[in-house]
């Protein structure tokens, strides 16, 4: 098997997932939500942000660390190395837990 590294969709690109991932079982997208913000409870949702898709990840090679490096070529900073002052962005990742809701589905990522 030929190793790919992921890489970010261009927005517009439409991609056919089941035949991309064709003897791939191990290969992944990622739909990623970002830039936006969440709003308070009891209805919590996310907002004005933007929708890329991270393609060719594998299950067995994906970590936070992988996820620091696509939000680096998102433009976001390294969050690890980011100084602490007031004035520093804060940078929360989430995932959905597959098949659940958004309300009571969402956990924090920031480890393996």
């Amino acid at each position: 098997m030929v190793y790919v590294m992921w890489q970010i969709r261009p927005k517009i690109e439409v991609v056919d997932v089941s035949s991309l991932y064709a003897g791939a079982p191990t290969w992944f997208s990622i739909k990623l939500h970002h830039g936006g913000k969440f709003t308070k409870l009891p209805d919590i949702k996310y907002t004005r942000g933007e929708v890329r898709y991270v393609d060719y990840v594998d299950i067995y090679e994906f970590s936070v660390h992988k996820l620091d490096a696509i939000m680096l070529d998102l433009g976001y900073p390294y969050p690890r190395m980011i100084e602490l002052t007031d004035e520093s962005p804060v940078i929360y990742c989430h995932f959905r837990i597959p098949n659940g809701d958004f309300q009571f589905g969402l956990r924090a990522l920031w480890n393996d």
